[in-house]
């Protein structure tokens, strides 16, 4: 017989499970749907967020509902097909 062991892990609050501090994340299609859940969440977990999409109207709405959380975005209207578009929000990073 071999020696098993098991334990359960000590219960860590929802809000410590992914912690994202620090770090920068780049969300693109990131002004609707899965894309906007992606970013809410990840400026949730701490993280500075650069998200892109096509629509500015759309970027403007998400990047108005982030800074009103408390939370660091910056929206870059781009379409991430294109090399000239994918520089801009490699530069906004910088």
């Amino acid at each position: 017989m071999s020696d098993f062991s098991l334990s359960i892990p000590t219960p860590v609050p929802f809000d410590r499970m992914l912690s994202l501090e620090g770090k920068c994340a780049v969300v693109t299609g990131g002004s609707r749907g899965i894309g906007e859940a992606i970013v809410t969440r990840m400026v949730k977990a701490g993280a500075f967020v650069v998200l892109t999409g096509r629509g500015q109207e759309a970027l403007t709405r998400v990047e108005a509902k982030i800074a009103a959380m408390g939370g660091k975005v910056v929206a870059v209207q781009a379409d991430s097909s294109s090399v000239e578009d994918s520089k801009k929000w490699v530069f906004s990073i910088l």
